[in-house]
């Protein structure tokens, strides 16, 4: 796996501050940090790639059922399927499909099961981030620097945002 956990921070560093409302550049380093715990935070939370990643996943036969096998890391933007050097990724897609008991709703790779090799791309830039996710970094970036320690010992979840949340990507079961 290979996790750029620089790119974000960096080119959000700018609207961070802008949304804070800090004009001097004495605290960017810190800033950057912020963003990126805010990033980890809601990855942790929610089994969810934001930072850009690229994945190297060999999926095995019992990994596909009914056609389709479970990314192991979600969200996906791409796959690269290979058969050895091959390339097959005509032969497969990726999808959402809807659980059958609860809705929820899990990314898959379609097509036939196979000894395959397959390069998920994963996470955004700047520009692909959705509206809803860019506001929960903003706002959590901001609650960790304006609140550089806990509020109240032992009762984080009487701060912003530090209460488990209705996501925009419900976890993998």
């Amino acid at each position: 796996m290979t996790r750029d956990t620089e790119a974000l921070p960096d080119d959000l560093l700018s609207l961070a501050k802008s949304h804070m409302r800090v004009d001097h550049s004495g605290d960017d380093n810190y800033i950057r940090s912020t963003i990126a715990r805010a990033i980890g935070n809601i990855e942790d939370r929610n089994e969810v790639t934001i930072n850009p990643t690229s994945v190297l996943w060999s999926p095995t036969s019992a990994d596909f059922v009914s056609g389709a096998a479970s990314l192991p890391v979600v969200p996906a933007e791409s796959a690269v399927v290979m058969d050895g050097a091959t390339d097959v990724s005509a032969n497969y897609a990726l999808a959402l499909k809807w659980g059958s008991i609860h809705g929820v709703p899990i990314q898959v790779l379609e097509g036939a099961a196979a000894n395959v090799s397959v390069t998920l791309q994963c996470g955004f830039d700047v520009d692909s981030l959705p509206p809803g996710l860019l506001d929960k970094i903003l706002r959590i970036t901001a609650h960790l620097y304006e609140h550089r320690e806990i509020l109240i010992p032992g009762r984080e979840f009487v701060a912003p945002d530090y209460a488990l949340d209705a996501t925009w990507w419900v976890p993998r079961a």
